[in-house]
């Protein structure tokens, strides 16, 4: 994965998050908060569909744990699954660059494009 992929993946889950998350639940977001577990589902959808499976483009894994000294290029994009070290692109952005966490959540908070 390059960075640009990541970052394509990322836009496209703060999109999703800023529409199907709850206002009041985005604007209260920290650099504390784990974004799936603090915020709601706005609550006029068909479906009640959890924000992880209706937000995120898919899944990131690799052949070992994610952690701060994976490099990018080990990282591939995969389809939602249970297993363990399947992660969202933002939970993977905020691992690997996590000097980048409150940029993010700024723009979940006010609705900003990617620059």
């Amino acid at each position: 994965m390059t960075i640009n992929e990541l970052e394509k993946l990322i836009d496209h889950e703060i999109q999703w998050l800023v529409y199907y998350g709850l206002k009041e639940d985005r604007l209260q977001l920290n650099i504390e908060s784990n974004i799936y577990k603090d915020l709601r589902s706005i609550g006029y959808t068909k479906r009640l569909i959890p924000l992880i499976e209706r937000c995120s483009p898919g899944l990131l894994t690799s052949n070992s744990k994610i952690d701060k000294n994976t490099i990018l290029e080990d990282i591939v994009h995969t389809h939602f699954s249970d297993k363990k070290n399947h992660l969202t692109p933002l939970e993977v952005l905020f691992i690997l660059y996590p000097d980048r966490k409150l940029k993010m959540l700024d723009r979940i908070k006010n609705n900003l494009s990617l620059d």
